[in-house]
This record gives C-alpha cells, structure tokens and sequence, in this order.
C-alpha cells in the first residue's frame, strides 16, 4: 500500500500532511495534488504555506 493509497478523502482547498510508512518521513500533500517529502515537519508545513494559491488557476 502506498501513502497515497492510504489517504482519506479530502475537500478541494484541503492541505495534508502524512507520514510515509517505514520511514522518518511526512509527506505534505497541496490540494492541487504537487506533493513534496522531507524529514522535517516545519519544512513540509512551510512549503505548503508557500505554495501560491492561486497556482492550480494559472496565476502567479
């Protein structure tokens, strides 16, 4: 089973974070499906928050 397997459903304008099984690892998920990993919670929640919001609009 992967992680994304594994993930409930979610609202269009939803951003999630999971753990990666088997590993140190999350996985934060941006409601316009790009999807980064790091070890680090800070640093998935930060590109998350960064991510533009506007980005799945083609707006800068």
């Amino acid at each position: 089973m992967t992680a994304s397997q594994a993930l409930p459903s979610h609202t269009p304008e939803s951003l999630r974070v999971v753990w990666v099984p088997g590993t140190d690892r999350l996985l934060g998920i941006c409601h316009c499906g790009a999807q980064r990993q790091a070890g680090d919670p800070i640093e998935v929640w930060q590109w998350l928050h960064g991510h533009p919001v506007d980005h799945d609009h083609g707006e800068p």
